[in-house]
């Protein structure tokens, strides 16, 4: 069937075509907040984020034994962990607080994973990427002394 377009055919005439022409302009002014909010949203998630800190193995070299805490926030997750170093070895990580919707899993594996190979450039868990890095972020920020718990 032809495309009929309707202002050549005359279906649409007076009432009509200012009704058609109103919803059409309702219609964009919609995308173009939606488009808007959106922008605003990403915006808003980049502010939000802790900076990346380089991750790597621990260097024992620039941390004495002690408790560290760090925290790091890429958003909507955000981690507070404690950081035991013992022997100039990382020995214990607590999560003091991990703020997520799906990243449960990634509390009890990341810890794990960073004291069994002292870095925090580990393997994320799959379906917690976010709470993932931002645990290491975390644990990387308190390895780096970002500040001393006595």
């Amino acid at each position: 069937m032809p495309f009929i377009d309707p202002y050549v055919s005359g279906i649409m005439t007076g009432p009509r075509r200012s009704q058609f022409h109103s919803a059409e302009k309702e219609r964009n002014m919609n995308r173009v907040m939606a488009i808007t909010v959106m922008s605003l949203f990403f915006l808003a998630l980049g502010c939000a984020s802790t900076p990346t800190p380089k991750r790597g193995p621990f260097n024992s070299d620039f941390v004495t034994d002690g408790v560290y805490e760090g925290s790091a926030t890429i958003w909507p997750v955000k981690a507070v962990v404690k950081v035991a170093v013992e022997n100039r070895r990382i020995a214990r990580i607590d999560i003091l607080e991990h703020r997520t919707m799906l990243g449960g899993p990634a509390e009890e594996v990341i810890p794990a994973k960073i004291i069994e190979k002292q870095s925090t450039d580990v393997d994320v868990v799959s379906g917690a990427t976010m709470s993932s890095n931002a645990i290491m972020n975390a644990v990387q920020l308190a390895i780096e002394g970002a500040s001393k718990v006595e």
